[in-house]
């Protein structure tokens, strides 16, 4: 009788795993295993910046090679900074905020939005808990028990359907300018990345629970979809020039 009832007050693995996550000893000891875990390892705002690099070095290197300088020196400048992110030196998430602000000028000097976007990206960058550890800036706990919660959730899904939507929308901006399409092109790979990180992610029997599996594969599928039609439009626009 003894051995069933300590069989019966047992708690099972997964409910270990969510008894973990509530109580008050191992509750406080969540937060600094969080910051060691991922201290000074690159994040997926690491990871994305690094694609704009790229982005920004072919339009930067191809404005030179058109001759517009006054669109190749501020790509270049944006992809430098970009690349700075990338490899984690810290001045580059106060430069990242400067390259918004230049961006938006010389869009508003050639009459064209002001990159709303752009800002959203920024903010979200160097506001998320996990790209600061990724700069190795210290974090409050309640800022890392932030972070560990987001860890457990599928953000990546969302935010790859939600680029998948803007490269889709943006695709009524080539009517007007041919090199918007590098535009959609930029938004649907990211699309197509942050989509294939929330599928990876998916795990409805986990604990907690990660779902969003619509979302990552709308993020996919939409990125592949205009991405292969940016790349398409550039090269039946650059073979009737």
């Amino acid at each position: 009788m003894r051995y069933l009832r300590h069989r019966c007050n047992t708690p099972t693995r997964a409910q270990e795993d969510v008894l973990r996550t509530v109580r008050g000893p191992t509750r406080r000891k969540l937060p600094k295993g969080f910051r060691d875990a991922h201290w000074g390892k690159r994040d997926r705002w690491g990871w994305a910046f690094g694609m704009f690099f790229v982005l920004s070095l072919i339009g930067g290197v191809s404005a030179v090679i058109a001759g517009s300088a006054f669109i190749a020196i501020p790509a270049l400048v944006a992809a430098v900074v970009y690349a700075q992110f990338w490899a984690g030196v810290k001045s580059a998430r106060v430069l990242l905020v400067v390259v918004w602000i230049v961006g938006v000028i010389l869009n508003l000097a050639r009459g064209e939005a002001p990159g709303l976007v752009g800002l959203i990206l920024v903010v979200s960058a160097i506001g998320s808990p996990r790209n600061k550890l990724f700069f190795e800036i210290e974090l409050t706990e309640d800022e890392l028990m932030a972070g560990w919660k987001a860890a457990h959730s599928n953000h990546a899904a969302l935010l790859g359907q939600g680029l998948a939507i803007v490269a889709l929308l943006s695709c009524v901006a080539w009517l007007a300018s041919t090199t918007s399409a590098f535009v959609t092109l930029g938004f649907g790979l990211l699309g197509i990345l942050f989509g294939g990180i929330g599928l990876k992610r998916v795990g409805p029997v986990a604990s907690p629970a990660v779902d969003r599996r619509g979302a990552s594969l709308f993020g996919l599928t939409g990125g592949v979809v205009s991405a292969v039609g940016a790349v398409a439009f550039l090269l039946i626009s650059r073979l009737r020039q």
